[in-house]
Order: C-alpha cells, then sequence, then structure tokens
C-alpha cells in the first residue's frame, strides 16, 4: 500500500550529528534501542515558534490490530519533535496525510502534519518523571487506545467539536438571554492577560443606545441554532462559512437559513442610514445540541469570528444592498449561485468560549446544595471576622445577605479586614459591600445598612423580617443578648473569637428558636467552668495597642493569620449547623505548635424560665440535672451552695449558670442546711477568671428533704432577706433556688422590692 506521507520540515544533511539540542539526542539514543521505533532521518524546522529538531521514525509494537475501526496501521510515520519554546517541548506529529482526526489531538494549522496530544499537564510536572523512554512508550499507547476508540472513557464527558484555538471569550453567566435581548449589546474588551500564545476577550452587555451614546463598539452577534448532531470525533477547524455550512449539511442541518434569520433580525434593529464608523468583524455563535446515545447530552456554543462587517456580510448573503449613488444600505432578497459564491468564501476565525458562573455552577464548584442555600441572611458586624465570612459565603452562593454595622473604616482595620486604603473613612458595610459586589457582579447584590442591628431603624426591622438567619459578628455581648430577647428576631447564629484568638465559639439557636441564644450563653459559661479546655480559654486579653489619641482608640493585638483560619473554620460550621434544626454550641482550639485543630462540643440543654415584677430569671435543664444530682448525693441529709451566673441591668434578666456543692464548713443534717464559707472566695476568683469576670455569684440554693415540696420556708425567707441586703451593697438582686424531691423553686428578692414568689 502506497502511503501518503507529509513533507515537514528540512532534512539535516548530517543526521543525528547535527541535532543539537539534548532532549533530541536522548530521543535519538532511546529510539536506537528500542525495537519498536526504526529511526527514517533527522530533519529540522525554523519559523515562528523557534527551531524545531524533527527525528523520523516508523513506530509499531504490533498491538494494534490490523482492522481497528479508526484506521490506525500496525506502524505508523511519526515526527518525534522538540521545541524549547513550547510546553511540553517534545511532541508528536503524523506524518501519513490520511491519518484519522480524532480525538485527543493538538490544534495544528492546515496542511501541516496532525499533532498528537500525548499530556494534559505542563513540562514542569512532565519532567519530574519523564524519561525518554516513557516518551517512546506513551507513544505507543496512544496508537494502542486511539484505535479502538478507548482513549477516551465512556463515562467522560463528551469530547469537544473542534480543536482549541489561540482565541477565547469569556462571555457573561447571563449570556444566553442577552443575546436574544435586541436592545441590548455585546461589548468585548480585550484582557491583558500577558499571554503571547492566547488572546483573551471580556464580554458584557449594555444597552444600545447607552453604547452609542458612549461611543462603545459593540461587535454584531449573530446567534444560530442548529440541530442536535451525535457525538463525532474532533475535527480540524472550518476555514470558510462555506466550510461550516458544509460541516453543518452533513449532519442533517441548514447554516444559511438559520444565518439569513439571525442576519434579519439584527438588521431590523440597526440604523442603516447612519454613516458612522462600524465594527469589521461579526461574531456567529453556534448553539448545538450534543447527543448521546439519541439524548441531548450537552449544549456546545461554538463561536466564530467572521472577517466581514455586518453590512458586508448581508451583502454578501444577498439581505442587503448598497445604493452607491445615495450612499444607503437597504434590505433586499437576492438568489443565485454567484451569490452563494460570494458568502461562502467570507474567512471565519474560530474562538474559544467561556462563561462567568452563574449561581448553580458557582455552589457545584462549591459543594453546596441549592436547596440549602437560598435563603435570605443578616450578618451584623462586618469588622475582621464577620467581612471574612460573609466574603466566603459569597464565593460559595450561599445565602442573600443584609449587612449590618455601625462602624465607621479606620487606618488599624486595614491590618485584619479585608478593605483596602481607601476604604478608610467610609462606613464598612458601604466597604464591604463594594468589594463583595465585585466579586460575581451578575449575581443580585447584597444590602447594606450603616448602622446597630438593635436599633430602631426602619431598614433594619425590614431586614430582620425578611431573614431566616442573622449571625451575630459583633463581638459583643449586648447584641445577641438582645436580639434574642426579641420574639420576632430570625434564628440566631453568635460567632466569635477569644482574646487570645487561638479559639472561636458558635453559639447557634435552634430553627424554632425554643431555646434562645441567652441560655446558649449561660451553657457556654458552665461548659468553661466545668472543662479542662476551659481553663485558660478566655486568657490572653493584651493590653492593645494605641490606635488614636482618644481613650477607647486601642485595638487588640491579633494576628489575621487567626482571623483568616477561624473564619474559614466558623463560615463553614455555621453554614453546615444551619440546615440542621437543632441548638447547637462550639468550641475550636488551636494549638499553634502542630497546626492542629480540637473541636469541644457543648451539650444544649432545654431552657426554662420565670418573671415577676420586670426580672425574667432563666435556668435550662442541665443546671436542673446538676442540682439534683448534688441533691442526691447528700441524701438524707439536705444540701446547697452558692449560685454562679450573670445579671443584665438593661434587660432584667438574671441567668444561671451552676450550682456549686457545699463548702466543707457547711452544717448539713435531715432537715437542715446552712452553708459555710470556706473555699467560696478562690471558687468565685476562679469563675471570674475564667469567664472574664462575667460570671459572678448571684445568690444561693440548697435542697429539701424528701416527701417536701420546694416552697420556701420562713427560714428561707429570712435567708433571703438578708441575702438582698448584702447583694443590695452592689445594687444587685439576689435569686434563691430550691431543689425538692419532684419539684423546683426559683426566688428573687431585693432590698427595695417586696420579695416575689416564682
Amino acid at each position: 500500500m502506497r502511503l501518503n506521507l507529509i513533507e515537514w520540515g528540512n532534512p539535516l544533511e548530517d543526521g543525528a550529528q547535527a541535532l543539537t539540542l539534548s532532549l533530541s539526542e536522548e530521543i535519538y539514543r532511546a529510539c536506537e534501542r528500542n525495537e519498536y521505533f526504526q529511526i527514517q532521518e533527522a530533519r529540522s524546522l525554523l519559523e515562528g515558534a523557534g527551531l524545531t529538531e524533527i527525528i523520523v521514525v516508523r513506530a509499531g509494537d504490533g498491538s494494534v490490530g490490523a482492522r481497528n475501526p479508526n484506521g490506525i496501521l500496525r506502524k505508523e510515520w511519526l515526527a518525534l519533535t522538540v521545541n524549547m519554546q513550547e510546553d511540553p517541548p517534545v511532541g508528536v506529529r503524523v506524518l501519513r496525510s490520511e491519518f484519522p482526526v480524532l480525538g485527543h489531538q493538538n490544534y495544528t494549522r492546515t496542511g501541516e502534519p496532525l499533532s498528537l496530544c500525548l499530556y494534559n499537564s505542563t513540562w514542569s510536572e512532565i519532567q519530574r518523571s519523564w524519561t525518554p523512554q516513557k516518551f517512546l512508550a506513551r507513544v505507543l499507547w496512544w496508537l494502542r487506545e486511539s484505535a479502538e476508540n478507548s482513549l477516551h472513557l465512556g463515562d467522560q464527558p463528551l469530547e469537544q467539536l473542534f480543536f482549541n484555538t489561540p482565541f477565547q471569550i469569556i462571555l457573561p453567566a447571563k449570556h444566553a438571554k442577552e443575546s436574544l435581548n435586541p436592545a441590548r449589546r455585546l461589548i468585548l474588551v480585550e484582557a491583558e492577560s500577558g499571554s503571547t500564545e492566547l488572546t483573551t476577550y471580556l464580554g458584557y452587555y449594555v444597552d444600545a443606545n447607552a453604547a452609542t451614546a458612549c461611543g462603545m463598539k459593540g461587535i454584531p452577534t449573530l446567534r444560530v441554532n442548529l440541530p442536535p448532531v451525535e457525538s463525532s470525533r474532533v475535527e480540524r477547524f472550518p476555514a470558510t462559512l462555506g466550510d461550516l455550512d458544509q460541516w453543518v449539511e452533513n449532519r442533517g442541518g441548514s447554516f444559511f437559513d438559520e444565518l439569513a434569520k439571525a442576519i434579519k433580525q439584527l438588521i431590523s434593529v440597526t440604523d442603516l442610514s447612519s454613516n458612522k464608523q462600524r465594527p469589521k468583524c461579526v461574531l456567529i455563535l453556534l448553539s448545538v445540541p450534543r447527543l448521546r446515545n439519541g439524548t441531548v447530552d450537552k449544549v456546545d456554543d461554538l463561536a466564530y469570528w467572521v472577517t466581514s462587517s455586518l453590512l458586508h456580510l448581508g451583502e454578501a448573503c444577498g439581505l442587503l444592498f448598497y445604493d452607491e449613488y445615495r450612499g444607503s444600505w437597504s434590505p433586499v432578497e437576492l438568489i443565485g449561485h454567484a451569490l452563494e459564491e460570494r458568502w461562502k468564501a467570507i474567512s471565519i476565525l474560530p474562538t474559544q468560549l467561556r462563561y462567568k458562573l452563574d449561581k448553580p455552577l458557582i455552589r457545584s464548584l462549591s459543594c453546596l446544595e441549592s436547596a440549602d442555600s437560598d435563603f435570605e441572611g443578616v450578618i451584623a458586624g462586618v469588622g475582621a471576622l464577620g467581612s471574612s465570612m460573609v466574603e466566603m459565603w459569597t464565593r460559595e452562593s450561599w445565602g442573600q445577605w443584609t449587612l449590618i454595622d455601625p462602624d465607621q473604616a479606620m487606618p488599624h482595620n486595614l491590618a485584619r479586614h479585608i478593605i483596602p486604603d481607601s476604604a478608610i473613612g467610609s462606613p464598612k458595610v458601604r466597604a464591604v459591600k463594594s468589594i463583595l459586589d465585585q466579586i460575581f457582579p451578575e449575581q443580585p447584590p447584597h444590602m447594606a445598612i450603616d448602622a446597630s442591628v438593635v436599633d430602631d431603624d426602619v431598614n433594619v426591622s425590614a431586614a430582620l423580617s425578611n431573614a431566616s438567619l442573622v449571625v451575630d459578628a459583633t463581638t459583643t455581648l449586648h447584641v445577641p443578648r438582645e436580639l434574642g430577647d426579641r420574639d420576632g428576631t430570625p434564628r440566631i447564629a453568635s460567632v466569635f473569637l477569644t482574646p487570645s484568638g487561638k479559639s472561636s465559639v458558635l453559639l447557634l439557636e435552634d430553627r424554632d428558636r425554643g431555646i434562645r441564644i441567652s441560655s446558649i450563653e449561660a451553657q457556654y459559661y458552665r461548659a468553661i467552668l466545668e472543662s479542662p479546655w476551659g481553663e485558660l480559654h478566655l486568657d490572653g486579653h493584651s493590653k492593645g495597642e494605641w490606635v488614636g489619641n482618644g481613650c477607647r482608640d486601642i485595638s487588640l493585638r491579633l494576628s489575621v493569620e487567626l482571623i483568616r483560619l477561624h473564619a474559614s473554620l466558623l463560615s463553614r460550621q455555621v453554614r453546615l449547623s444551619q440546615a440542621k434544626s437543632g441548638a447547637r454550641a462550639c468550641v475550636w482550639d488551636v494549638n499553634d505548635e502542630t497546626g492542629g485543630v480540637a473541636a469541644h462540643e457543648i451539650t444544649i440543654s432545654e431552657s426554662k424560665e420565670a418573671r415577676s415584677d420586670g426580672w425574667t430569671v432563666r435556668w435550662d435543664q442541665g443546671f436542673i440535672e446538676q442540682v439534683r444530682s448534688l441533691r442526691s448525693q447528700a441524701l438524707p441529709n439536705e444540701t446547697g451552695g452558692i449560685l454562679l451566673g450573670y445579671t443584665d441591668h438593661q434587660l432584667k434578666t438574671i441567668n444561671i449558670v451552676k450550682g456549686m456543692p457545699a463548702p466543707p464548713d457547711s452544717i448539713s443534717t435531715p432537715t437542715s442546711f446552712i452553708r459555710g464559707y470556706e473555699g467560696q472566695e478562690d471558687v468565685l476568683l476562679d469563675t471570674r477568671r475564667r469567664t472574664a469576670g462575667i460570671v459572678d455569684y448571684i445568690g444561693d440554693w440548697h435542697s429539701h428533704p424528701p416527701k417536701h415540696s420546694s416552697r420556701p420556708s420562713s427560714d428561707d425567707m429570712n435567708l433571703l432577706a438578708s441575702l438582698a441586703l448584702t447583694m443590695a451593697n452592689d445594687g444587685l438582686p439576689v435569686v434563691m433556688f430550691i431543689m425538692g424531691e419532684t419539684d423546683c423553686t426559683v426566688t428573687i428578692g431585693t432590698c427595695f422590692d417586696e420579695l416575689k414568689d416564682y
């Protein structure tokens, strides 16, 4: 069988002796030692991409079937190439002109030998394990697998219809909808990519009238929809409209009819009487449904530059006529053989199409489900932590957020915040919103309110009413407490870092808000007091750095590394926890030496409360179980101890955190209990230290004997009066908690008010 071989490159008279590149010499020696590669000659080529050295071989190891479906020969004529200006610098060209166009081939110009795509990585990765011997083995592997169509696996996405090109256009995510709107114009701007191998154009749509007024040169875009086609081999690009027409016709479609329809539609909204300068090119966008086993698997969008203006293209297609006498264009309908030759001869240049991300793809890339991601949320506090978290959620397209913060961006914020220097002096929410809106500008923008989330503000109220989640990142005590007390507030998540930055905390209400954030806060403090990790949890208060002349112009010393680490952890945990219905409290500790993170999950119990004269006392089932256990251990005697908790005078709430065991010097009998004092000062000092001064003494508790109710006795009321008088020195109310066999009683007293039973 006579083979038609492509003459490529110039023979080297001295053969292998004339090779100058070390890789060429290595490959040549490997071929000499490989029985499946028969060296024919050495060549070279000097053109645009620099020097290419070529080793012509006949290659084949007998593993290619004689009657394989793709017609690959058992021995093929190949050109093994080396060009140090290319990536990778080694390649393979097929010199047989009848060699089939298959998948996994690189783009080559018409008339050049086809190029086999051996690698899907860059040379910097390949060369770590590359050897000439492995290179030759991979050539044989490519021939063997391609011969039987097994190089492209059945579960892979369909192969593209054409090879890649050195041009690409990045279209807006809403391109499919915008391109059908005649009132919108596609504007293409060349990106400063710095690449000499790929030219990139960024596309965006603007109002056609605005584009004209601003002098923008929109590219006329013709959208052509083609019938579905079965998956086919990768092919060379069509060079003319005629080639493209033939490609469509071979698949049962009519390219010209669709092209003419698109041209007419665009002409109908084009001012033909204007003599203004027009773009000298047209962009044709082809939509090609791809079939796999008879079912549409995907839709390919193909793009071609037409080297003609819209008007001249319309004229070549017989749809426009230019009146030289009047100097104007008019719509017409012409037919004829000469006309066909004109439009078919027009050159086209293919370009790759890419799209900006739409919301479903953003979420898919981030491993998110759309069903869990479509909600409105409020983030209160967009400081260093809050801004980093909402930036991550924006990049995942998780939620639509309203940012609420009353603060102004100051110079010291830049050490840890996502905002730039240009934001100094502006409200933080506006600066953060500006950054977030630039991430995916086609997505709905976030809202920003320059206020406190607890302000009596109509915009804040509307945002809270529409939201299903409020993330408190204010790092304050009053915000979550005030929000938690409101019945109309959405589910609340409170996130913060400890003063040292070594730990972060998430407190999250249950979906129905049966356990409010105030109760979870109290249970968090109890965990601090009872857990080994709580020993130094809230330590680390530094004196800070002065960042201004005011007495409040002090900023904590805290690494941005810790901010970003905890922001990543918390943003993910808030997202995952929000999908569940239960309440949650968790602490994460970072080990600086190992880089490890330890999680401490806190069991959350049902909360309870009682009200009287404007005061509310809160406790939880975990506290009840604790004091009930202490009572059981002391039976048959009564027992008791001090109560630890905290009081909020603004909200008039008292939260019980923990009941302590009886001091050693206490007097316990089956019918009475007198609390001692030994060791209690040390207990209170340790409590204040562990909780940063928040939890302190709030009263006493004691038990009643079996078969007695928890109602306070006259002795109990006298004790309460005495305690109230003592606490009055600090202007604080006092709480007495009595644990009975089957019930409990909470009583509050002050030196000013009548004692009330709860």
